[in-house]
């Protein structure tokens, strides 16, 4: 290969292109975003681990037996089959172009150079190409993240990819249906401040996860722009007056503003939860017919959803390009000499899991 090929860069600095994946990976693995410990990024040596960490039944008690009697077993649990995962894998490839190529020519110039400019330079060009090769990993991982928050709305996860037509289509078993409650429609909706009731709203479903699973929700996550909504109800600004000793008949809410503090507190105490989330983060999302990307919220728009830590993963298995082992495999190739063509391309195996479906409460609400 000519020595501006980007292919032969990255196949003469493997080790580095390697130690730069893995390290990106690992920040993943470690985040520390408040999404992060909730739908946390975990690696898994054999998809066998997760299948045995599913749980789909409603814990029971152990039974009383006789001195004498024989302990009865445990009636078996339904469990998880390995084709649910079927075998999905993420991708993203970066197809080098024209300027690419320049850059790597004006590298090669540079290294044939004396000075500390033209050392400096070399330097700056190989960060980039490094990261360029770098950030093919988040690009995964967020793909992951918005396979993961479709399960965490609805208990289910059905994408098709634009670019692709591959479907992805995954049903997790054993969710209450108490706690996925229908949308919210007509005067109900949040953004109808005159007659929706927000706070009620997830008083009651709180209520509901407190009675399946004996504790409050610890977390809301929810968009900032519903947050703002509940704040604009009249129900809520009744309540905020009411909390001040005003009339509880009817109260006059002209003028009345709630601050985001205030609504903080207010929701905590009708959900008992420990942490109220805003969760607005975008992706773009590539377009067959398009030049442009489309712009979509990770978590779905105007869901709100219960969370805890560890409550879904974004479970890394092991792909045969990597030697069967989990994370993000790389490689970098020549498609075609004439016209030049180069290309980089990152792949893992990775999906949404939940091991106790019973947890996934959320809500449309608008």
């Amino acid at each position: 290969m000519s020595d501006n090929s980007i292919v032969a860069f990255y196949q003469s600095r493997k080790t580095g292109v390697d130690k730069i994946i893995d390290q990106t990976f690992f920040q993943l693995l470690t985040g520390t975003e408040a999404i992060d410990s909730i739908i946390p990024s975990r690696n898994y040596l054999s998809r066998k681990l997760l299948l045995v960490k599913f749980k789909r039944h409603k814990p029971t008690i152990a039974s009383v037996v006789g001195e004498n009697q024989e302990i009865p077993a445990t009636r078996p649990r339904a469990t998880l089959s390995e084709d649910l995962f079927g075998n999905l894998k993420v991708g993203k490839k970066l197809v080098f172009e024209h300027e690419h190529f320049e850059m790597m020519h004006e590298m090669q110039m540079y290294l044939n150079s004396s000075g500390a400019m033209a050392s400096q330079m070399v330097t700056e060009i190989e960060r980039y190409f490094f990261g360029l090769a770098a950030d093919l990993v988040p690009a995964l991982d967020g793909t992951a993240l918005m396979l993961a928050l479709k399960v965490a709305t609805t208990g289910t996860c059905t994408y098709t990819d634009p670019l692709t037509g591959a479907k992805v289509e995954l049903t997790y078993p054993g969710t209450e249906s108490t706690l996925l409650p229908s949308a919210l429609t007509s005067g109900n909706r949040w953004t109808q401040p005159s007659t929706a009731d927000g706070l009620t709203n997830l008083e009651t479903h709180a209520k509901a996860y407190y009675d399946i699973h004996g504790v409050f929700p610890p977390k809301l996550i929810l968009h900032f722009s519903d947050f703002r909504d509940l704040a604009s109800q009249n129900s809520t600004k009744i309540a905020k007056l009411r909390r001040s000793g005003a009339d509880s008949t009817a109260p006059d809410v002209t003028g009345v503003y709630i601050e985001d503090a205030e609504l903080i507190d207010m929701i905590r105490a009708r959900v008992r939860c420990d942490e109220v989330i805003f969760f607005d983060a975008m992706y773009s999302e590539e377009q067959k017919n398009s030049s442009d990307p489309l712009d979509k919220y990770f978590l779905p728009e105007h869901y709100y959803f219960f969370g805890e830590d560890d409550l879904i993963e974004r479970a890394y298995v092991p792909t045969v390009e990597k030697d069967f082992q989990p994370g993000v495999y790389l490689d970098s190739e020549r498609v075609s000499k004439s016209p030049r063509k180069e290309q980089t391309v990152a792949c893992a195996n990775v999906l949404p899991f939940i091991g106790d479906p019973r947890k996934i409460a959320a809500r449309k609400v608008a």
